[in-house]
């Protein structure tokens, strides 16, 4: 072979390894569409991880409520198990939070925003008495005031126990439901928690 052979030859094979226009276009795209699959792959498992946080704690706002309205009586002290006028009376109302409230009929209409202790104190910022934790162990206030729970007690037929029956109707079952929302900067209002417990009054023989 001779020494012009050689040249034409290694020049041939240097110009087959190198890509044209259009391959290096179409590496380009594909380089491109894989990132923006990796792109939305990560997207979409952030907002399901937000989603899961959000019913997480959600449900822990719920729950603590829904234990506190337990822990009480089913009806005022010498009141009718069949009263026609479920709500708070003024001097519970006259309060502060819920800290004079007895009884479940007590926590109707209840709304929160931020949710509260039964002390009043924002939920984060309590120390488990009638005080605010140190600012220093407090959840900062942007995150809390995203948040609204509600509270509602209604008379229940003993086979429909969340279809809500008139103060006009009693019954010897009332069901108290418990709603948490998370409320956006931008957005609708979303639905993160609602929990329900049915209570039953049983006359004395």
């Amino acid at each position: 072979m001779t020494r012009r052979t050689f040249a034409r030859t290694r020049s041939r094979t240097r110009c087959r390894r190198a890509f044209t226009l259009l391959e290096a276009t179409v590496a380009l795209m594909l380089t491109t569409m894989a990132g923006s699959a990796l792109l939305l792959s990560l997207t979409t498992a952030t907002t399901t991880t937000d989603e899961a946080v959000r019913k997480y704690i959600g449900y822990g706002i719920g729950q603590t409520l829904l234990d506190e309205i337990t822990g009480m009586r089913y009806m005022e002290l010498g009141a009718s198990p069949l009263d026609t006028g479920l709500a708070a009376g003024a001097d519970e109302q006259a309060g502060t939070g819920r800290s004079i409230y007895d009884d479940i009929d007590d926590y109707v209409n209840l709304s929160n925003q931020p949710p509260k202790d039964r002390n009043g104190q924002v939920l984060g910022n309590e120390n488990g008495d009638t005080a605010a934790r140190d600012p220093r162990f407090r959840v900062p206030a942007a995150i809390m005031n995203r948040w609204k729970v509600e509270a509602d007690t209604f008379y229940v037929n003993e086979n429909a126990w969340l279809t809500p029956l008139a103060d006009s109707q009693p019954r010897n079952f009332r069901t108290t439901r418990v709603r948490v929302s998370y409320v956006p900067v931008k957005g609708s209002t979303v639905l993160v928690s609602e929990t329900a417990r049915t209570f039953a009054y049983v006359p004395e023989p």
